[in-house]
């Protein structure tokens, strides 16, 4: 028999490949979950058995499927031919590549790439040692999962003979049972590091440990149970899953403190937020003091909870400060309406200074609301509608001043204009009736004095009218008082007079009298024709005055002798 050399055969662990194919299987949801994968060689061939509980209610097409895709991931197929079988306890359930084997017929192989060189025959024990160091594994194939293939008359000794045959290299080829345990060594140096790559202020390095953790028991679980480093992988497994353990909690409590920081960074929280902020932080720091005392952790606990801690504090006191604004803004809000409130019912400039006072103290609170808390951001909105308000109040109050200022002013204008008339002094008179109602024409329509201000302005007009027209009636009484003065001063006091509201009185004097009829006797008797022309016109033109006088004062003109008796009346005349 040709030996082959064994060392150009590249290594392939079956116990390795057996257990990935059966973890891949339980990943993939078409394929279901087998109860156990076999991997083994016959001759030149890789044998791949999956048994399932039922094989009748695969999706039989798809498993092969997904069989051959994982297979040629791992580039088994294109090294060696491939026979891939599903069976199980049932009667005629036994599928080679997909289809019922009947006596091996319509067998179907995955084909080559390469050519692959023949396999020993299974080692001698003088040949044990060579086959570990290649790592060939041959698994146990309990004979109830064997194909009927397998236990046909024809292969039966073949069969018999490869299960025999793979139990014993099975047993004997893996490391962990005559040599080192490079699995449990390589496990040793994972959990050594990966408490190495632990950065006590950053959470990121948790990833990277529990990363670690798991290829370590991935290697400490491939150790089998029958050998003498079973006790120490079982110590060392306890040990990673503790760390692992310990690492969930540290997640969970970093996956809450991480969504209060985040909610943190927010320029402003509502009340209900900052007391989230204040329910995650609490828990996280919870959950970190649940940490073992002995932990590998807790140093890295202890930096995490400082830190949350602080963020604690710091949400406490924003949380203070945002209440604090909250209280705030709505008493500004009330004040506000207040303000409105007194507004619609003030009734004198007094009522104003309080409505100033209180829009004053509205503002004022909302000055006081501080930055980087929700209400902050509405208060530019109010403080300006707040601001015009308390200005557009000031300044009806200066109004109303005003007002009030003009009131009093026109008042007492008034006052001086009756005073005036009191005395006679119309002209006085006319002038301050007319101050009086420039005064009160100041006073705005929407001032609390506009009413009062009308009232008297109807008044101040009649009483200006009526000084106008004593005042017109003075100037025209004085101008008769001034002809009938011209009058009665010429020829030695010729008359005296006397006036009042419905007559004129003239009376003149006994010497006058006397002098006009000498003159006329004398003129008569010197037959002085001139001189008696003379005297004629004097008494016309006398009695022209007398009737203009009349007509200027539109009242009689009565003229008496010295005696008293009535000589002759004048009355007034219409001037068309």
């Amino acid at each position: 028999m040709e030996e082959t050399n064994i060392s150009e055969i590249p290594a392939l662990d079956l116990g390795r490949l057996g257990e990935q194919l059966y973890k891949f299987l339980l990943s993939d949801a078409i394929a279901a979950n087998p109860l156990q994968v076999n991997c083994f060689f016959s001759e030149e061939t890789l044998i791949v058995v999956i048994q399932y509980s039922q094989t009748l209610k695969l999706q039989k097409a798809a498993t092969f499927s997904c069989v051959r895709e994982f297979l040629d991931r791992q580039g088994s197929s294109a090294l060696y031919p491939t026979e891939i079988y599903l069976t199980s306890e049932e009667p005629s359930s036994f599928l080679k590549n997909g289809t019922v084997d009947h006596e091996a017929e319509n067998m179907m192989s995955i084909p080559r790439q390469k050519k692959r060189p023949s396999l020993p025959k299974p080692p001698q024990a003088k040949q044990l040692a060579l086959f570990q160091e290649n790592n060939l594994h041959f698994p146990i194939l309990s004979p109830s999962t064997l194909p009927d293939y397998f236990r046909t008359k024809k292969l039966l000794g073949l069969g018999l003979g490869l299960g025999i045959l793979a139990i014993t290299l099975y047993g004997l080829s893996d490391p962990c049972i005559t040599g080192t345990c490079p699995s449990l060594s390589q496990a040793k140096f994972l959990i050594n590091s990966s408490l190495l790559v632990l950065e006590p202020d950053s959470s990121s390095s948790l990833l990277a440990t529990k990363q670690k953790l798991s290829e370590a028991r991935v290697q400490l679980q491939s150790i089998p149970w029958w050998s003498p480093y079973r006790s120490q992988a079982n110590a060392l497994d306890s040990e990673a899953q503790t760390i692992l353990k310990d690492i969930d909690l540290l997640n969970t409590a970093i996956a809450s403190g991480n969504q209060a920081t985040l909610l943190m960074q927010k320029s402003s929280l509502s009340i209900p937020e900052w007391q989230t902020v204040q329910s995650l932080l609490t828990k996280s720091i919870k959950q970190l003091k649940q940490l073992p005392t002995n932990s590998q952790f807790q140093a890295f606990a202890i930096a995490q909870s400082q830190q949350y801690e602080k963020a604690l504090l710091a949400s406490n006191q924003r949380l203070q400060q945002e209440q604090l604004a909250n209280t705030i803004y709505e008493e500004a809000m009330k004040i506000g309406r207040v303000a409105k409130v007194q507004e619609n019912m003030a009734q004198s400039i007094d009522d104003f200074d309080k409505i100033s006072a209180t829009w004053k103290k509205a503002i004022q609170f909302l000055e006081n609301i501080s930055q980087g808390t929700t209400p902050y951001d509405k208060t530019s909105k109010f403080l300006d509608l707040y601001g015009q308000a308390y200005k557009a109040i000031d300044a009806r109050k200066k109004n109303e001043a005003l007002a009030e200022i003009n009131l009093q002013q026109a008042i007492q204008e008034a006052q001086i204009a009756e005073k005036s008339e009191q005395s006679q002094q119309w002209s006085l008179a006319v002038s301050h009736w007319k101050n009086a109602l420039v005064y009160l024409k100041q006073i705005p329509d929407n001032s609390f004095q506009s009413t009062k201000a009308k009232s008297l302005s109807i008044q101040y007009n009649l009483s200006l009218n009526k000084a106008q027209a004593n005042f017109k009636n003075a100037n025209r009484l004085q101008f008769i008082k001034n002809n009938l003065a011209k009058i009665c001063s010429q020829e030695n006091k010729a008359c005296n007079y006397s006036i009042d509201k419905n007559m004129i009185k003239v009376k003149l004097t006994s010497s006058y009298l006397q002098q006009i009829w000498d003159l006329s006797i004398q003129a008569k008797l010197n037959a002085n024709i001139k001189e008696q022309a003379d005297i004629l016109n004097h008494l016309a033109r006398l009695e022209q005055s007398f009737q203009m006088i009349s007509n200027q004062a539109k009242i009689p003109l009565a003229v008496y002798n010295s005696k008293g008796n009535l000589m002759t009346t004048y009355r007034p005349i219409s001037q068309n």
